[in-house]
């Protein structure tokens, strides 16, 4: 491309000055947009190599002798070091309940003795806003008969004990035939999140099931 330049009429050696400023100019913005097209080109060959590892992983993968080590990988992630076999999802469950439909029960409530233990009682109305503290709780009871997967009306909710640990994370106890079912299931542990604001209560419960790894290998 030529470049034609503009230069106001003057002395001689205003011509040349006002020539070597322009020029200057140009050469910079030139230099830079160079700089900016290696550094997009640059950009554009790493994700192309990006792209190439994946699809590469991924045609190793789908092998058949990738597919066993990606399955002997998945079972070794999986499995705990505590001896109990392989971790699966059992069920999930969530639950959300709106305070003002809960109220704010006492102690010695009829509905609270019945749904919560006396652990739970004591260890709720120890702290601030005990009535959103028992609404939470009995969501995540009712998040966590959900995740065990149970027919509603076999569900005990004064089996099912909330507690918070040191950290203040609700922890689950499951007694009786609760205890019974979660077995013959074979649920081993119930994680549990609570959450609540100024109008409602939210839990959210995933049942975390045993499985033999031998079982697990065989689907694979």
């Amino acid at each position: 491309m030529r470049e034609v330049f503009f230069v106001r009429a003057g002395s001689v050696s205003e011509r040349a000055e006002n020539f070597f400023a322009l020029k200057t100019h140009f050469l910079f913005a030139d230099t830079g947009a160079k700089r900016r097209g290696n550094a997009a080109r640059s950009e554009a060959d790493a994700g192309e190599k990006r792209f190439r590892c994946a699809g590469e992983k991924a045609a190793r993968i789908l092998t058949p002798r990738g597919k066993k080590a990606h399955g002997q990988k998945r079972q070794a992630f999986l499995r705990r070091t505590d001896g109990e076999g392989i971790a699966m999802i059992h069920g999930i469950g969530t639950d959300i309940l709106k305070l003002e439909r809960f109220g704010t029960p006492d102690a010695d409530d009829v509905f609270v003795r019945k749904c919560f233990t006396e652990r739970e009682r004591a260890q709720v109305f120890a702290q601030e806003k005990p009535h959103c503290r028992l609404a939470a709780r009995f969501a995540g009871k009712e998040a966590v008969f959900k995740a065990l997967r149970m027919d509603p009306d076999r569900a005990r909710l004064d089996e099912i004990e909330i507690l918070s640990n040191e950290f203040g994370a609700p922890c689950v106890t499951l007694h009786g035939r609760m205890a019974d079912y979660a077995e013959s299931v074979h649920v081993r542990r119930v994680h549990l999140s609570l959450s609540w604001e100024a109008d409602c209560a939210i839990a959210f419960a995933v049942a975390e099931r045993a499985e033999d790894s031998s079982e697990a290998s065989g689907r694979e």
